[in-house]
């Protein structure tokens, strides 16, 4: 999905998985903010702040929720805080493995 052909301040669920739903919200005329939700209780256990130029950033994270990494290494509840804010060369996430990979 591009957005530049998601509305306006309109959140849309994008995929749905066993555990987690990801949901996307346009808030400006290049960016996109994507939300995962735990389905079992509703918390929000990341969310990433997507440009359409491809830059990303995190902005929050539940560590006990994900089993993560950053570049390659086994990544601690301190290592995702570090990176909150901090522009992303890649993060692959699988919601349905409750995976992510974090590529700085």
């Amino acid at each position: 999905m591009q957005i530049k052909d998601m509305p306006m301040n309109e959140t849309v669920k994008f995929s749905e998985h066993e555990h987690t739903s990801v949901l996307l919200t346009r808030v400006e005329e290049e960016k996109m903010v994507a939300q995962y939700v735990n389905k079992s209780n509703g918390d929000e256990v990341a969310r990433l702040n997507l440009w359409a130029n491809g830059d990303s950033e995190l902005a929050a994270i539940d560590p006990s929720y994900w089993a993560s990494t950053i570049n390659g290494n086994p990544a601690t509840s301190a290592d995702l805080q570090d990176l909150i804010d901090r522009k992303l060369k890649s993060a692959n996430i699988s919601a349905e493995d409750r995976t992510i990979s974090f590529t700085l």
